[in-house]
């Protein structure tokens, strides 16, 4: 078996708990060269654990996941917050652009701004209330991955994916989890 040396954080939103996640990475760190990468929203920030991490792995939440009265009826989830909360602080254009300005003036930090579409409002969202806000991006930091859950789902989401990508030289993800296992839960 090969050695490890690349660690990926993720949630739920990792930020939530900076204190402690800090002192693993440092933890773990001290132990073993390892490159961190965190995924994250992009809405909470710590300076602490924005020094720990190597990658920061942005993946803003669009309007399609807000959590709608209806969606939560037809899925019977249960929220901890209602839907007119998690629409307003769902965003933070400047916890991102604090991400992006740290990684620009460090030699060993990077980011990528990861995005879930399915269909071309979302790209237009993407354009006007993220990326034209923010600066100190290229093209080649923006990730569209398809919205989908299941095979099926992805054949109707990845073209919209796929051509906006190309169109702007954004890079393009696929849902391999998805294309090798189907739907199934846990993988």
């Amino acid at each position: 078996m090969g050695m490890l040396n690349h660690l990926v954080v993720s949630g739920g939103e990792p930020f939530i708990q900076p204190e402690a996640l800090v002192a693993l990475i440092s933890s773990l760190k001290a132990e073993k060269e390892l490159h961190i990468t965190i995924e994250t929203n992009g809405t909470l920030y710590n300076q602490s654990l924005v020094e720990a991490i190597d990658f920061f792995s942005i993946s803003p939440k669009l309007k399609n996941s807000v959590p709608t009265r209806e969606k939560l009826q037809k899925t019977k989830a249960v929220i901890p917050c209602e839907p007119e909360k998690f629409e307003k602080t769902r965003c933070n254009i400047q916890v991102i652009q604090s991400i992006i300005d740290r990684c620009k003036t460090s030699d060993n930090k990077d980011f990528q701004l990861k995005f879930v579409v399915q269909n071309h409002d979302e790209i237009e969202e993407i354009e006007n209330d993220f990326l034209n806000c923010l600066t100190g991006w290229k093209p080649d930091d923006v990730v569209l991955m398809p919205l989908g859950s299941t095979p099926d789902e992805l054949k109707q989401t990845r073209m919209v994916a796929v051509e906006a990508a190309i169109e702007r030289g954004w890079r393009y993800s696929p849902r391999l989890q998805i294309n090798y296992f189907g739907g199934k839960a846990g993988v």
